[in-house]
């Protein structure tokens, strides 16, 4: 897991009207945004892209508001090697420059309506080798009546997550919120349902929960102090 203290400092002291769920639901997005840029540089790394060109994506990327990295963070695994090497082919004949490729991978992933869920699980989720391809999906295991088949949940954020299932492992997975996508959305408690999730990264549930924890802790610290 990427450093969390490291990328996200403590703030400054919270808000006497702040809630401790609102503070521990600012930490976890912190933590997410921090391991998946963390993911995505590797990522970058992996395709080949130069050093100046990553430093120029991962620039472009951290100048856009919150929920437009978002956005561009919701690449799975099973596609983002491939789709940053071609990415890279056209960087590599000026047909896009770092900066113009965080743009497009915007402007595709916003049509779409793409984002970030959360789906815990007891057991861990193994990636599968089809052919040439290694595919990392959670399939539907729950019967939905609304839907009359099996699907696979999903969170929005930390609180309404947590709270309600517990689980050892936690999936950053692919929401999708667009008109004609089989995803569907249950507004009123922030949970979005698919017969299958796409799987963009994985942590450990406890190291997460401890990461909130000492940030909390140093952030109460700074306060007291």
């Amino acid at each position: 897991m990427a450093s969390f203290e490291k990328q996200h400092p403590p703030r400054q002291a919270e808000s006497s009207s702040e809630t401790r769920d609102e503070r521990r639901e600012y930490h976890f997005r912190a933590l997410v945004q921090s391991h998946l840029l963390n993911t995505i540089q590797h990522a970058l790394e992996d395709a080949e892209f130069l050093e100046p060109d990553i430093d120029a994506f991962m620039t472009a990327l951290a100048e856009l508001p919150e929920d437009d990295q978002q956005a561009v963070l919701t690449l799975p695994f099973e596609i983002r090697e491939r789709l940053l090497r071609r990415y890279h082919e056209k960087v590599v004949g000026q047909q896009l420059s770092p900066a113009g490729v965080v743009n497009d991978l915007l402007e595709k992933n916003r049509r779409y309506g793409y984002t970030l869920g959360y789906h815990l699980s007891q057991k861990k989720v193994p990636q599968e080798t089809h052919g040439t391809d290694v595919v990392w999906d959670i399939k539907g295991n729950e019967m939905d009546d609304r839907d009359d088949m099996h699907m696979a949940y999903y969170s929005e954020d930390y609180l309404n997550r947590y709270i309600k299932k517990n689980g050892r492992y936690l999936y950053i997975v692919r929401a999708e919120t667009g008109a004609d996508s089989p995803h569907k959305q249950d507004l009123k408690n922030h949970w979005g349902r698919a017969p299958f999730l796409s799987v963009i990264d994985e942590l450990d549930m406890q190291a997460v929960e401890q990461d909130i924890d000492q940030a909390i802790e140093k952030e109460s610290a700074a306060t007291r102090g």
